[in-house]
């Protein structure tokens, strides 16, 4: 057993340097665009509406300008924040043009998403490289608009001398402002957190107010794929299948997505005893059910061919099996069933195929490297 563990361990280290390697040369296949033109609207700073196509992109993506194109027209105009007062599209996202200040006096305009519409409307303005969005909030009572940043980190020197980090606050006065009438209490910046509170405080004006709440949309998928090791001598009795289920909340992000999975892995090793083998054991089948409750999935954009790498922990109840031989004869069989972390990894790809997608997937494993395939839908 301690073998066994000792050669497992070696094997996740190995495993993981080469799937960095391939990582990093892979990905360089990501580089397709979205091309997905969604019926939609412009408003433009005279308030006139004109209704066509636009490029559906994540809101970062469409946060500082997007790609419009008239009904008919193979060309397109790029529009940015400062050009439009918004616009939408038929599948219910509805975006406005906000503007703040920066610290160097420089005004920004950006397309910030409407999450909640009522007394206070609620708008996301998400960003590329970051988890949490900045807001705006529109009082349609008083006409009062606020800006809700990221609190920063400050750098504060005591009496004494020492040196301590401290989170600005300036967001609570914002909403306070917005909310005129409302006492804040000291409230983390988080987007759920937020949005109850505008969501409780709009309950209270609903006759006046009619209350909207956006619903970001959930596309669900599952991947079902069998394998065979890469040593294709191997015989079939050594084999994989897995069955994933993913999420993505294509808004947020198309190349991130959740994923959870169950793995099984069996792999058979014929054995032959010598002649001279009196007594002893060997290990000829080695059984593994993992469970995968939590991986990270990055995907290429385009919607035809999507190359993706994923990564995860896990769990896994493994069952070895053992040939017993006593007196130079077969003695039976006796197993082992134990419990062991897993680090769970993989690269492929997958082809549109009508309604569903083929995929093909490189996967190390504990008992061998497996080529997968199977399909998505």
């Amino acid at each position: 057993m301690l073998l066994f563990y000792c050669n497992f361990i070696s094997f996740i280290f190995s495993m993981v340097k080469n799937i960095i390697v391939l990582l990093f040369g892979f990905f360089s296949l990501t580089v397709a665009a979205q091309t997905s033109w969604e019926p939609g609207y412009i408003l433009l700073a005279e308030k006139d509406t004109i209704s066509g196509f636009i490029l559906e992109r994540t809101d970062a993506e469409m946060a500082l300008g997007i790609k419009f194109k008239m009904a008919g027209e193979t060309k397109h105009r790029i529009y940015n924040a400062e050009e439009l007062t918004g616009f939408g599209l038929e599948n219910g996202r509805v975006y406005e043009s906000h503007s703040f200040v920066e610290n160097n006096g420089e005004r920004v305009f950006v397309f910030a998403k409407c999450l909640v519409k009522g007394k206070i409307d609620l708008l996301a303005w998400r960003h590329p490289q970051r988890f949490q969005p900045d807001f705006f909030m529109v009082n349609n009572s008083s006409g009062k608009i606020v800006y809700l940043k990221k609190p920063v980190k400050e750098e504060i020197i005591a009496k004494d001398g020492k040196h301590y980090n401290k989170r600005d606050k300036n967001y609570l006065s914002n909403l306070k402002l917005v909310k005129e009438d409302s006492v804040i209490s000291a409230l983390r910046f988080s987007e759920k957190l937020i949005q109850k509170q505008i969501i409780d405080y709009n309950q209270n004006y609903i006759n006046e107010f009619p209350l909207a709440i956006h619903e970001e949309r959930l596309e669900n998928s599952i991947d079902v794929m069998a394998g065979l090791p890469i040593q294709f001598n191997s015989g079939p009795s050594n084999f994989r299948i897995a069955a994933y289920y993913n999420n993505i909340k294509p808004e947020r992000s198309t190349k991130f997505i959740i994923t959870r999975g169950i793995v099984y892995n069996q792999r058979v090793i014929e054995r032959v005893f010598p002649s001279d083998f009196k007594e002893g054991s060997m290990s000829y089948k080695l059984q593994v059910l993992n469970l995968v409750p939590l991986a990270i999935q990055f995907q290429g954009d385009s919607k035809i061919f999507q190359p993706y790498g994923y990564a995860g922990g896990g769990i896994a109840v493994i069952k070895e099996t053992y040939l017993l031989v006593k007196d130079y004869e077969n003695n039976g069989t006796k197993s082992h069933i134990f419990p062991l972390p897993t680090i769970n990894v993989g690269i492929g790809a997958r082809l549109k195929l009508g309604p569903a997608y083929l995929i093909t997937e490189l996967t190390p494993t504990l008992t061998g490297i497996f080529l997968n395939t199977g399909i998505s839908f």
